[in-house]
């Protein structure tokens, strides 16, 4: 039996339902899908991704992170010597700039050999940086390494080689000795005296006085003035390093194209034709290897070059491509006879009390050529310096 009430709410759907059908628009049916790429729809570009950026290492940061000795504020000395070494700061920022790659290389080997991240500083002490000749049994090379030291770390002199002036050889060879030093010494302080005075000398007042407390920083111990100064110098260089802002300098930012990079020279090669075979300048080659005394010298078996000439010379390797025989350059003799037979010299060494002006002034060009010729980074120079006068 039907219920009225019922009945009439179904009639009302009813209705209601009829009405939604009779009203709703009709919607197309979708396009056949193509495969005709003619009417296939344009894909959305995408955005093209940006170059991935080269991962920049903080190098500061991470020589900072490698001292092992005291700071600025650790004997009055330290903070002393590190005003003095940047009381120019434009000549100091530019000085160390020029050097940057070997203090890179140096860094590098440091770590390498575990050594306390202030010795990659220890060259501006001795040599600020500079690959000075030795002569007549005189220290020579970044390390300022006599002779004698030089035979007990296994660095060779050859006509037309000395590994002193070699700037990864020594380098490395040092590393190497310090290391050992500290596994007798036990504290980076006496290796740094030991550098200086030699380890028999340190080993000596070990034995006789005991080992230093850590407080000083500079020990307390009876060895030369010298010595002391030594380590409070190396204290103050690196403490620049730490604190730059406090001495007013800017660190160089490192350019990765500078980078050095130890390079094996296969085969017999000169200088000069590794020269070519890098597409470097040859003198460039030699201001970076300096053991080399001449285009026509004999390749080591390990060169320094910087990123872009040591791949240049990979690639020319790897592609069989081989130098010319010609000497791309005259011997050093030769350079010199042949200025003589010019009648103007090629080279002038410093006499004593000369400065850069006095040199110039003398032989008719300017500071700027002499500093450019020579790959000078400040007007210094020393009594029986050799300069070049000409490209």
């Amino acid at each position: 039996m039907n219920h009225p009430l019922r009945t009439a709410l179904a009639a009302t759907l009813a209705t209601a339902l009829a009405a939604c059908s009779s009203t709703a628009p009709v919607m197309p049916s979708a396009p056949p899908i193509t495969t005709t790429p003619a009417t296939q729809p344009t894909p959305p570009l995408m955005p093209t991704p940006a170059p991935v950026a080269p991962v920049v290492t903080d190098f500061w940061g991470e020589m900072r992170a490698g001292f092992q000795m005291d700071g600025c504020d650790a004997d009055d000395g330290v903070a002393r010597w590190a005003r003095t070494f940047t009381q120019r700061p434009d000549r100091f920022e530019e000085h160390l700039a020029a050097v940057l790659p070997v203090v890179e290389y140096a860094k590098e080997s440091a770590q390498a050999h575990g050594v306390a991240g202030e010795f990659a500083l220890l060259p501006w002490i001795e040599s600020s940086f500079q690959p000075v000749k030795g002569k007549k049994g005189r220290p020579a090379g970044i390390w300022q390494i006599v002779p004698s030291t030089a035979r007990t770390l296994g660095l060779p002199s050859r006509k037309g080689y000395d590994a002193r002036l070699d700037t990864a050889a020594s380098t490395d060879a040092v590393m190497k000795m310090l290391a050992s030093y500290h596994e007798e010494l036990h504290d980076w302080r006496l290796v740094a005296m030991a550098f200086n005075a030699g380890e028999f000398s340190v080993r000596k007042a070990v034995d006789k006085y005991g080992v230093p407390p850590a407080q000083p920083a500079v020990p307390k111990m009876p060895m030369k003035a010298v010595t002391r100064e030594h380590l409070t110098k190396l204290l103050a260089i690196a403490c620049v390093v730490r604190q730059p802002e406090r001495f007013h300098v800017r660190l160089p930012p490192v350019d990765a194209k500078r980078s050095l990079e130890k390079v094996t020279v296969s085969g017999t090669k000169t200088m000069g034709q590794v020269a070519e075979l890098s597409s470097m300048p040859v003198d460039r080659v030699l201001a970076l290897n300096p053991a080399h005394t001449s285009a026509n010298a004999q390749a080591n078996t390990t060169i320094l070059m910087p990123s872009t000439a040591a791949e240049a010379y990979r690639e020319a390797a790897a592609s069989g491509r081989q130098p010319s025989p010609a000497t791309i350059a005259p011997p050093a003799d030769d350079a010199e006879a042949q200025g003589k037979a010019s009648g103007k010299p090629r080279s002038v060494k410093v006499a004593s009390g000369q400065t850069l002006s006095h040199v110039a002034h003398a032989n008719k060009v300017t500071v700027k050529q002499l500093m450019t010729w020579n790959h000078l980074t400040s007007d210094k120079v020393k009594p029986g310096q050799v300069l070049r006068l000409s490209p």
